[in-house]
């Protein structure tokens, strides 16, 4: 059974959430965390990355592939190359879900769709948000990585927990997981990822092709 790409698309950006942070008395996570911010808060960056995502009820796996573009803050591109071509878009105002060989596209508010900064391609856009959702703890170690889980405030159907695996020395974010209530994951894997690109603001805007279909978001 084929499942259109688009579904993990809306299930990864549902159910990614902005983190906030647990007071603790664990300096390295303390560290690690400010690390995080600092790193992602002042640098445009464009990366490859791998998503599957598996809808646990019904037995389905889902693989996809492509690159993502981000222009702090809030600015945000996913091209989805495999198995189809999806394109992901937002400005920080609008939002396009742009979808070729369906001749489709989906559009709206990018504050009404992310939760003015509770969903998730927030998380890496605006990493300003990074204390203000979640509960923040260290998972575990392993060799020069460190996995966080991270646990929203208020819980939902929606996200149940979120993992970040990142690089110790780099504060590189290499792996993020999602988990909902349902048990259902989505796992997206960054690689090459390159800091301080030149990354034009065209990309992050949209011109909708003449006769697509358009799909209100919010409505």
């Amino acid at each position: 059974m084929k499942i259109k790409i688009s579904v993990f698309i809306l299930i990864f950006f549902c159910n990614m959430g902005i983190l906030t942070e647990k007071v603790s008395a664990n300096t390295n996570l303390q560290t690690l965390v400010n690390g995080i911010e600092k790193h992602y808060d002042v640098s445009n960056l464009s990366a490859d990355f791998s998503q599957t995502a598996t809808v646990k009820a019904m037995d389905i796996r889902d693989f996809a592939s492509g690159k993502v573009y981000i222009k702090p803050p809030n600015r945000i591109r996913w091209e989805y190359e495999t198995p189809e071509q999806n394109i992901f878009i937002s400005n920080g105002y609008e939002l396009w879900i742009y979808k070729p060989e369906d001749n489709q596209v989906m559009t709206g508010s990018a504050s009404d769709f992310f939760g003015h900064g509770n969903k998730g391609a927030n998380f890496l856009s605006d990493i300003r948000l990074i204390r203000k959702n979640f509960t923040i703890s260290e998972e575990k170690k392993l060799n020069n990585k460190s996995v966080l889980k991270l646990v929203p405030r208020n819980r939902s159907a929606d996200l149940s927990v979120v993992y970040i695996t990142v690089l110790v020395r780099t504060f590189d974010i290499i792996k993020i997981t999602t988990i909902n209530s349902y048990g259902d994951e989505t796992v997206i894997e960054l690689s090459n990822v390159r800091f301080k690109q030149e990354i034009d603001d065209s990309l992050f805007n949209f011109k909708i092709p003449d006769n697509t279909e358009i799909l209100q978001l919010n409505e």
